[in-house]
């Protein structure tokens, strides 16, 4: 796709070094990965009127994925066509590394903004960011994002908490992480199943005449 010539500066010694690692030791590391997300029902109501619910939250991740894969044989997924596709639990999110507008073939860092637009001012709002890193430890990931929606905004779809809205107490589950780089000809794919602790609660809100139970969760992950 691309000469070597092209490669970012820094995976250029990185690709050096590897030579001397090879030869001194076997690649030991592990894919990792931690998460954890909040989410919560608010209510809004019009004066002597009626009363819309609306769940809002927080997600955020940060893996090392591709530990045990020679990067060095897959450098031409470095480039601005590559597809970077995640899916933790209910939430799909990713992009082109060219989405990043400052990255460029060879590089080895880039950021996928999350947007959507308001209904309120039909402006477009950022709302979250993927980071991708790649070294010679693996790839580094980076997921930052609001969830839920206002009444002007539309954020990420929940990834794990939606699971536990409307129970009480701790609540304990298991998410499957995917991660895949594919631009067409060279695909490299992840998956892990990574357990899943926190806690839930319900609150009964009665307002205007109307009864309303309020869902709070927060939960964490890690692997």
């Amino acid at each position: 796709m691309f000469s070597k010539r092209s490669l970012g500066g820094l995976f250029q010694a990185l690709l050096l070094t590897v030579a001397v690692w090879s030869l001194c030791s076997a690649r030991s590391w592990s894919d990792t990965v931690s998460f954890s997300e909040s989410q919560k029902d608010t209510l809004k109501c019009v004066k002597n009127g009626p009363c819309n619910t609306f769940t809002t939250g927080k997600f955020t991740m940060k893996g090392m994925f591709f530990t045990d894969v020679d990067l060095t044989q897959y450098i031409d997924l470095l480039a601005t066509d590559t597809e970077l596709d995640i899916t933790i639990g209910d939430w799909l999110g990713g992009g082109q590394l060219g989405d990043d507008p400052k990255y460029h073939n060879g590089g080895t860092k880039a950021t996928i903004n999350l947007v959507d637009t308001s209904s309120c001012t039909s402006g477009q709002v950022t709302h979250g960011s993927i980071k991708f890193s790649a070294s010679l430890r693996g790839v580094s990931i980076t997921v930052s994002t609001k969830t839920g929606s206002t009444g002007c905004d539309d954020y990420e779809d929940s990834a794990i908490a939606d699971e536990d809205a409307g129970d009480s107490g701790s609540v304990t589950n298991t998410v499957g992480v995917s991660i895949a780089l594919s631009n067409g000809t060279t695909h490299l794919n992840t998956n892990l199943n990574v357990n899943v602790v926190g806690s839930a609660s319900v609150k009964t809100v009665i307002k205007n005449g109307e009864t309303n139970d309020l869902n709070s969760v927060k939960v964490s992950g890690s692997d």
